[in-house]
């Protein structure tokens, strides 16, 4: 059975979605990591080890939130949607939600991420279901408004939307040039972010050793 390469203390899952499709198809490596998961974490943290309470994390702030599954509803459209934030710094990763998926959530949710959004002084968007076509929104790139696109597809099995390279206003991080996006698209890389003391942000791209 696949493990995650670090095994999490807390999760947040949309719990509206029914086990049976949550868990489908059982067999998959996904699935078993999730009920594994489920097993191992099933109680409420407490106050003083709860992630989103940013004096536990340095300052770091997340804000999240999903659209309840109704009949008929992909479970990409059940995303859980999270924005990290720190110093200015936001970054939005909407997992795999598909563009009516998103334009129900923003209208439900999306005061919950306006004034962090507006406030940033630079917005990275995680690309949805690794940047493809299936779960391209234009709403979501014109109520996100990043600087720059993360696409992650280790594999490059995903045909990415050009939107996701052209859209972005660009970002000079304190390490490197200007650029609207970064992708580990048959690269094999990992994408690095950190916020150093003075509040400069840095971006680093890397291959993993093997």
């Amino acid at each position: 059975m696949s493990v995650f390469p670090e095994s999490p203390g807390v999760i947040l899952q949309n719990k509206t979605i029914p086990t049976a499709i949550r868990y489908d198809p059982p067999e998959a490596d996904y699935s078993q990591c999730l009920m594994s998961l489920d097993d191992r974490l099933r109680y409420s943290v407490a106050d003083d080890r709860d992630p989103s309470q940013p004096s536990i994390n340095g300052g770091v702030e997340y804000t999240s939130s999903f659209n309840s599954y109704v009949s008929g509803m992909t479970t990409n459209n059940a995303s859980v949607v999270t924005m990290i934030s720190f110093r200015g710094l936001v970054i939005v990763c909407p997992g795999d939600i598909e563009d009516s998926g998103w334009r129900r959530f923003w209208s439900n949710s999306g005061h919950l991420f306006e004034q962090k959004l507006r406030n940033a002084s630079c917005v990275i968007l995680v690309a949805p279901h690794h940047g493809g076509h299936s779960c391209y929104s234009k709403q979501l790139l014109e109520n996100v408004r990043p600087n720059v696109c993360l696409i992650s597809d280790l594999w490059g099995r995903t045909e990415t939307h050009e939107a996701y390279r052209l859209f972005p206003m660009g970002y000079r991080f304190f390490n490197g040039p200007s650029s609207e996006y970064y992708s580990t698209k048959s690269t094999g890389s990992r994408i690095k972010i950190w916020v150093d003391e003075p509040g400069f942000f840095y971006l680093d791209q890397y291959k993993e050793r093997t």
